[in-house]
């Protein structure tokens, strides 16, 4: 038994060749324990590297070849090994998600011997492989070594487990870019294999519990399902529930109370104890510790500020930013009354969206134009007599971070703009082409001015500018006004700009900007989601990230969502992670970490 009593290192084993002068190694590790000994999980390609499945050793004992997969795919094999008792077995009940810490072990090559070492890292990015051939689809994890610089990542550690900070596997290693970067296999890869007997993968792997199979993933999902009813019964008990269970399952084990709380949880959430929301509120109220409050747990803030200042976040900012940022502004719901009254629109009836009062001024021959339209909202929109250092805190922190970020902006104000600008940060500000505009040129605006780069620009070129790679902010301006101070016919005021939007022959998003959205997380501020061009502009970006294949993390800022609003951000296939709280403290926590 190994002497540091961690599970992970007595999970883990040597796997060698029985040939004579090959040298070549690889690891592996404890999955279950057989009748004939134990199941061991490792690599296809270090099975065929020791010479085949005759000549593998595992700990120095010979090994029967379950199942093999193929090292230019599934590049996992599963071992029976007579004889071998492991001091510990990993669990496979979690899935790894983006950006969490991980370890990884195994064997590298020492001298002529041998070191088995736990590398810390974090895991990168998923990529879902397409291997050609008529091969099937497999799920590889980026990782990323950030140990020491005398720990390094070596060819031995293929077929090593990945684990999480809980000890649970989440990957095994694969392959290596250099020594700090490399690969991972899915956990979840381990049931696509095939039995080399022609059996069923689900009967060699009986008794090794899946990764959806996660305790916590059962009853988050019942939670979900069950939160309207309970924030009807108490507003916002929902998203304290779910962060008290991001709490408990963050801990490496849990006391009597908190199992108690844990198995209440469970029950509600699997519909086994038949409670009301209101009678489930109730209890679970009556025993939250008053010393720990469930609250107190909330979103990971030093992981979401390392990602903003770290420029790997898009945020595409709405009508509401400045509302929602507790400025006494007039919020998106108000906003198609208060314009037709500032604008004195006569014979609208009451209740109409924002984008029916601006159709209603563009079609009166006698009406105000569209830049008298775009300046009532902006006036609406922006705190009076605010200096742009002291807008909203989030545009602060945007400006402060030493990064090109990309930003879309659906907000009427200018105060994101003169943020980046009384930062002197380097921006550029893109608005689509206008209604109509055979060219299909992008209007572009710097700040600095920049005479040596073009002020149009076609959605095609766009990339071969490498604003983003030189350096330069972007903000795509969906709505407001343009840099003239009028309103282009580009931005989107009118009913007709949203019909352009969602039916018009181009892709709403340039490629280019849609490249850089994928590869990072995606935040959405400040979206009441009161008018039906907000959720249009919303799925609109969304669903052009989703096309390109993205999974980074996408999260939704809201300070008190209604069943709709719940509904609309949950909805299949958006990915979108509601976080129910006040903007203003949102952006408080973020500003707050170190």
């Amino acid at each position: 038994m190994d002497p540091t009593g961690d599970p992970l290192d007595q999970a883990v084993f040597l796997i060698e060749s029985a040939a004579d002068g090959n040298r070549v190694s690889g690891s592996g590790f404890a999955l279950a324990r057989r009748d004939a000994g134990t199941l061991v999980a490792t690599c296809a390609h270090v099975v065929a590297a020791v010479g085949g499945p005759d000549q593998v050793r595992v700990a120095g004992l010979p090994a029967r070849v379950l199942a093999l997969g193929d090292p230019r795919g599934n590049d996992l094999a599963l071992l029976e090994v007579p004889g071998l008792t492991a001091p510990a077995y990993l669990p496979t009940t979690a899935l790894g998600q983006t950006d969490v810490a991980i370890r990884l072990c195994g064997y590298s090559p020492f001298a002529q011997a041998h070191k088995k070492r736990a590398l810390a890292g974090r895991l990168g990015q998923p990529n879902q492989v397409t291997p050609g051939g008529g091969a099937a689809d497999f799920r590889l994890w980026e990782l990323t070594v950030e140990d020491s610089d005398f720990a390094r990542l070596a060819g031995g550690y293929s077929g090593g487990p990945v684990v999480d900070a809980r000890g649970r596997l989440v990957g095994i290693g694969t392959a290596r870019e250099d020594d700090k970067l490399g690969y991972a296999l899915c956990v979840s890869n381990l049931w696509r294999l095939t039995p080399g007997d022609g059996s069923a993968i689900a009967a060699l792997l009986a008794g090794v519990a899946r990764p959806e199979d996660d305790r916590f993933a059962r009853i988050r999902t019942g939670i979900e399902v069950k939160a309207a009813g309970l924030d009807q019964a108490q507003p916002g008990v929902s998203a304290r529930i779910a962060a008290e269970l991001a709490r408990l399952e963050s801990l490496p084990a849990l006391d009597t109370a908190e199992e108690t709380r844990l198995v209440l949880l469970e029950g509600y959430a699997s519909g086994s104890i038949p409670l009301s929301p209101a009678q489930f509120v109730t209890i679970w109220s009556s025993q939250s510790p008053a010393a720990r409050p469930v609250a107190a747990a909330g979103p990971d803030y030093p992981r979401l500020a390392r990602l903003l200042r770290g420029g790997q976040v898009a945020l595409l900012l709405g009508p509401d930013l400045a509302h929602q940022s507790g400025y006494a502004v007039t919020g998106a719901a108000d906003l198609p009354a208060s314009l037709a009254g500032q604008l004195r629109v006569a014979g609208l009836p009451a209740g109409r969206c924002l984008a029916e009062v601006c159709e209603r001024v563009e079609l009166d021959p006698d009406g105000c134009g569209r830049t008298a339209l775009a300046r009532g909202l902006l006036a609406l929109a922006t705190p009076a007599g605010t200096a742009a250092p002291a807008g909203p805190d989030i545009y602060r922190q945007i400006a402060a971070i030493d990064r090109p970020l990309v930003l879309i902006s659906a907000a009427y104000d200018g105060l994101l703009e003169a943020a980046l600008a009384a930062r002197g940060r380097r921006c550029v500000t893109l608005a689509p082409p206008p209604r109509g505009d055979r060219n299909r040129d992008l209007f572009l605006d710097y700040s600095p001015p920049t005479p040596d780069l073009p002020r149009r620009c076609g959605r095609e070129a766009l990339s071969g500018l490498g604003l983003h790679e030189a350096g330069w902010t972007l903000v795509y301006r969906l709505r407001g006004l343009g840099s003239n101070g009028t309103a282009a016919d580009s931005l989107l005021l009118s009913e007709r700009d949203y019909f352009q939007l969602a039916a018009g022959p181009e892709p709403p998003l340039p490629e280019y900007l849609v490249s850089l959205l994928r590869d990072r997380h995606l935040w959405l501020l400040g979206y009441g989601l009161h008018a039906w061009g907000d959720r249009l502009l919303a799925r609109t970006v969304l669903g052009r990230r989703a096309e390109l294949g993205s999974s980074r993390d996408i999260l939704a800022v809201h300070p008190a969502p209604d069943g709709f609003a719940r509904h609309f951000w949950r909805q299949p296939g958006l990915g979108v992670q509601l976080l129910a709280l006040p903007l203003a403290d949102f952006a408080a926590s973020l500003g707050a970490v170190p």
